[in-house]
């Protein structure tokens, strides 16, 4: 590796592994301190599936899992995937890992490129909770609408109304705004009928 390339790959914020069948060849500081390593010599000769848990967020095992994508890698140039590692200290994270397959001395191996996911996951959570929280609290507050929209709906009055010689009609259309109106209107005597209306001032 030229001088210049080395740099590249030593220099760079995300984790660079080099790697075949046999396990990790070479890699950069960024990948020892993403695994919480202290030095390289714990990262080498171990393939990235050991450093990885029992199993991935698709189901398939890890060991099963990188084949797979080494396979499509080996078949294509490059693949690029989210993969979960664990660090040493047992602490599972994301990476989306750009896998491109090289050869090196003759030697076909693949570039591992890194890039941590572990404070866009949490951001990610974050917003799901508070979708979630915000459906919630809609619901709620549809659900207390519509109850006050039943209560107000009973002070209506009564749908069989009839007086001699009288037709009352109204429409209700509850307000997505809650308010105090009232509608009412009553026999009085045999000559009178009284009503009443009032309606609360509307609030933007």
């Amino acid at each position: 590796m030229t001088d210049f390339y080395r740099i590249l790959f030593d220099r760079s914020s995300d984790a660079h592994l080099i790697f075949d069948k046999a396990g990790i060849f070479d890699c950069n500081q960024a990948a020892v301190d993403l695994l919480g390593c202290s030095s390289k010599d714990e990262v080498l000769h171990i393939h990235p599936a050991t450093l990885s848990p029992e199993y991935q967020p698709n189901g398939l095992s890890s060991p099963m899992a990188s084949k797979e994508v080494e396979t499509m890698t080996l078949k294509h140039g490059w693949h690029r995937f989210e993969w979960l590692h664990r660090r040493v200290n047992g602490e599972l994270f994301t990476v989306l890992v750009s896998l491109n397959a090289i050869e090196i001395d003759g030697r076909k191996m693949f570039l591992g490129i890194w890039h941590d996911l572990t404070e866009s996951k949490r951001k990610e959570e974050q917003l799901t909770l508070l979708n979630a929280e915000l459906r919630r609290a809609n619901l709620r507050m549809r659900e207390d609408l519509e109850a006050a929209a039943e209560v107000q709906r009973a002070l209506l009055p009564r749908a069989d109304f009839s007086i001699p010689h009288l037709k009352a009609a109204w429409a209700y259309l509850p307000s997505e705004i809650l308010g105090g109106d009232q509608l009412n209107i009553f026999h009085l005597n045999d000559s009178a009928v009284g009503s009443t209306a009032w309606m609360s001032p509307a609030t933007e």
